[in-house]
């Protein structure tokens, strides 16, 4: 799409413009804006891998424990479960830091282009991602470090989903009183 805009405007450049009394004007040569070559675009905030981390370690647990605890009332199924949601949480949490090293390496090729072309303002933009870019990922090592210690936020998701997982078995022992 991008050559056919580029083609299109070196045709209508090579076409000479006649003015309102028949007479022949001088080609002109075409304006082309900015943005025809310039990809400003920002990722949206939950294009950014670290937020489906966080939704992943803000999603509701305790009703997953409940559900479970409804299919497969066994305590043996609880531990097996809360094991996989921190497999599950290790294993995003590679796939986002293989993301970010993706977009550090686009975002610095980028910015490389914006020096050799002079392109401060662009230049500048980049430069404050590849800030939060490498934030982001200090932001990763922290939840990975928690992860790995059994810290607040992993305290958090599998208190809930026991939570949910002895709701259910209370409701179960109390049906069948």
């Amino acid at each position: 799409m991008f050559s056919m805009r580029l083609f299109n405007l070196k045709k209508e450049s090579q076409q000479p413009k006649v003015s309102s009394d028949s007479q022949v004007v001088e080609n002109e040569k075409p304006k082309v804006s900015k943005e025809l070559f310039v990809n400003n675009e920002q990722p949206e905030e939950s294009d950014y891998p670290i937020y489906v981390i966080y939704r992943r370690l803000n999603s509701d647990m305790e009703t997953r424990g409940y559900q479970d605890v409804k299919s497969y009332p066994d305590s043996s199924y609880s531990i097996t479960q809360q094991e996989l949601i921190i497999k599950s949480l290790k294993l995003d949490i590679q796939e986002a830091r293989l993301r970010y090293r993706d977009m550090l390496i686009m975002n610095t090729s980028i910015m490389d282009n914006f020096k050799k072309m002079g392109l401060i303002e662009g230049l500048k933009e980049k430069e404050f991602e590849l800030q939060k870019l490498n934030c982001h990922l200090d932001e990763l090592t922290t939840i990975e470090k928690d992860i790995t210690e059994n810290g607040e936020r992993v305290q958090h998701i599998l208190g809930s989903y026991k939570q949910g997982f002895n709701r259910g078995l209370v409701e179960i022992l109390n049906s069948k009183k």
